[in-house]
């Protein structure tokens, strides 16, 4: 494709999409009845946040953006999880370079331990795309026990991930040639380089 060409491609799609910027980009990670329920989303408003938590019955909300108590959006964010008496945790992820192999592993930590405690959970990051892509399918690897070819669904289109940029989903790709051996944890834990 033609740089001309993805220029074009790029603006249409977010226009159409908003690319979680005119959206929350609120999905389901967990396909129909599958427990626990988790979701996915880009950052949203206080007011929206709170309507999510209570709508979904959310009991913890994964920030992939990381802390930053310096920013007006994640303390109202912080202050909405404190007033619904809701969990909020904070994992620092980017989406233009693999995140280190602690952060994979806190990030699995925090998923075995949702699925344990049968807690609904909402992952998000500022886009609802990229990061939340990731979170997303190592939750259907690791909590909804698909194989990485299902899990790489998380980054499709239409939740708004541009594949051509982002290192997330090679992280799937590369465990794929190790599923058949190993759980993903293991491999982040013996295998995977950031």
């Amino acid at each position: 494709m033609h740089s001309v060409e993805k220029i074009v491609w790029i603006m249409t799609f977010l226009l159409c999409t908003g690319c979680g910027v005119l959206t929350d980009n609120y999905h389901s990670v967990s396909q129909g009845k599958e427990l626990p329920i988790m979701y996915r989303s880009a950052q949203m408003k206080p007011e929206r946040l709170q309507r999510a938590i209570r709508e979904q019955s959310v009991d913890t909300v994964l920030n992939l953006r990381g802390e930053s108590p310096e920013k007006d959006w994640y303390r109202e964010e912080v202050n909405v999880c404190k007033d619904t008496d809701t969990e909020h945790l904070s994992i620092k992820m980017s989406a233009y370079k693999r995140p280190s192999k602690e952060k994979v592993l806190r990030l699995i930590s925090i998923l075995e331990q949702a699925k344990k405690q049968n807690k609904t959970v909402l992952l998000h990051c500022q886009g609802g795309a990229d990061r939340s892509g990731f979170a997303s399918a190592v939750a259907q690897m690791v909590v909804y026990d698909k194989s990485a070819q299902q899990a790489l669904n998380s980054f499709s289109i239409w939740y708004g991930c541009l594949l051509f940029y982002i290192p997330l989903d090679e992280i799937i790709e590369e465990y794929q040639a190790y599923e058949k051996k190993m759980s993903f944890r293991e491999w982040v834990e013996n295998v995977y380089v950031p």
